[in-house]
């Protein structure tokens, strides 16, 4: 059996590498209102751990959904209690605070990664393997993108000489914050590139493109090392900030795709793409993870921006695509409403 929960905290966890911390009330009130979430990729009988189980089931029920499947909602304590060596964990996303609170409520180690494992994993979760893939990408036909590590703001400064139009990126942010779009470096910008070099090592730079498109694909590394795709993910988002996914079938995704570059041109990239996935990762690190990409104008012309973002964890686009596969179409959104965070999964 395998239990699941959501921790949207992830990557602040990530970037303060502590055994322990406390979320702002923002992030702990998601996370206790969308405790649901995991019900909806889970397998049929399969546990979902939240803070307040009986919330987190009536969440459930209360959306309606098509082909719901039968979960077993309960607290962190009492799944410590069931889980035994023939179960298995799985969060959102793994990392050292996540470890330490599964360890402290009595789950034995030997089913939680390693803290060496998790550290190896925070490392590759870092902007800088996307930047390294994305340079492994620059023969491959109708691809575009450039992107450099830097970790003095004087490199940040000459990347802008070049480029005039650039995005900044802190290692390890989410939901666009760490996230700025940047054509002159002021006094509060050039802070916080100081600021989050000297506390997390560096920051990325990339040429800022003319976005036409925003998408994903979403893939998962089994236990074994194989990279499985599991299916796209054309989302919405307001700048850097994620709002919505749409919810329809793989044939429909691939048509809007279509209608910027064949299939037959993404394929190909996809194929280079996936291949240096698999060289970095295969080895390293399993479980759930998705690529953000763009379709963005040069020139008058459409081409792929082959890897704007790497999420090592579960995405919204995995989200996304269990309910697409359940039947449900529309666009799926999170709200905040009357001081709760929903899940909104109605109508374009």
């Amino acid at each position: 059996m395998n239990y699941h929960l959501f921790n949207p905290d992830h990557e602040i966890a990530l970037a303060m590498n502590t055994r322990s911390f406390v979320p702002s009330r923002n992030v702990r009130q998601m996370c206790h209102d969308l405790a649901f979430l995991p019900a909806l990729w889970a397998d049929d009988g399969d546990g979902v751990i939240a803070d307040d189980a009986e919330y987190a089931r009536q969440a459930y029920e209360a959306l309606g959904l098509k082909n719901k499947k039968n979960m077993l909602f309960l607290s962190l304590k009492d799944a410590a209690a069931r889980i035994t060596q023939h179960d298995s964990i799985s969060p959102w996303g793994w990392n050292m605070a996540i470890r330490e609170t599964l360890r402290i409520a009595g789950i034995s180690t030997t089913m939680l990664p390693t803290e060496e494992r998790l550290e190896e994993w925070r490392t590759l979760s870092g902007r800088a393997l996307a930047t390294k893939i994305l340079e492994e990408q620059k023969a491959v036909e109708r691809t575009v993108g450039t992107a450099e590590v830097c970790d003095t703001i004087c490199a940040v400064e000459d990347f802008l000489k070049v480029h005039r139009d650039i995005v900044i990126k802190a290692p390890y942010s989410s939901s666009g914050r760490g996230v700025r779009f940047v054509n002159t470096i002021d006094e509060a910008t050039r802070n916080w590139v100081v600021r989050t070099i000297r506390q997390q090592g560096y920051v990325t730079v990339e040429k800022k493109y003319a976005k036409l498109l925003d998408f994903a694909v979403e893939y998962e590394i089994t236990a074994t090392g194989e990279l499985q795709r599991k299916g796209l993910s054309v989302f919405q988002a307001d700048g850097a900030a994620y709002t919505g996914n749409l919810l329809m079938s793989e044939e429909e995704k691939w048509n809007i795709l279509s209608q910027y570059l064949s299939q037959e041109v993404t394929e190909k990239a996809l194929s280079s793409l996936e291949s240096s996935l698999a060289n970095h990762l295969s080895d390293k690190y399993y479980g759930p993870f998705g690529v953000d990409m763009m379709m963005v104008d040069c020139e008058h012309e459409a081409y792929l921006h082959p890897c704007v973002e790497i999420n090592l964890r579960r995405t919204m686009g995995h989200v996304a695509l269990a309910l697409s596969q359940r039947g449900e179409r529309g666009v799926m959104r999170t709200v905040f409403d009357g001081g709760r965070f929903g899940l909104n999964t109605g109508k374009a």
